[in-house]
């Protein structure tokens, strides 16, 4: 669904394993995973149950460490979205993302990283 850029479809999937998840007993949901954050509403709309937000606490130790701009790097989708930038803005930081190849870094994402390959 995310290559296919399925983002309601994502959500809407998430959100029913997310409802789920509580109506089994779960007090907390956390979703390890920057990208798909993009539906992070989309997910907690009908939960009675916390969400943690990847952005907050992380949100949280840059700025107790006295960080007010950093370096964000991540997929695509989580560079050029503002889903998660613009909830690090909300809570203080200023986000920058590089102006280099983010294709590349995207690929090394997805065809590397994600599949176990670190190469030297």
């Amino acid at each position: 669904m995310q290559a296919d850029g399925d983002w309601a479809g994502a959500g809407t999937q998430l959100a029913a394993i997310a409802r789920r998840l509580e109506h089994v007993g779960a007090e907390i949901i956390g979703l390890a995973t920057n990208t798909i954050h993009v539906v992070a509403d989309t997910i907690t709309e009908d939960l009675t149950v916390s969400f943690i937000h990847i952005a907050d606490p992380t949100s949280d130790a840059l700025l107790a460490n006295g960080f007010s701009t950093i370096g964000l790097l991540g997929t695509r989708f989580t560079m050029e979205m503002g889903f998660y930038r613009d909830r690090l803005a909300a809570r203080g930081l200023n986000a920058l993302i590089p102006d280099v190849d983010r294709t590349n870094l995207n690929g090394i994402i997805y065809e590397e990283l994600c599949r176990g390959i670190v190469p030297e």
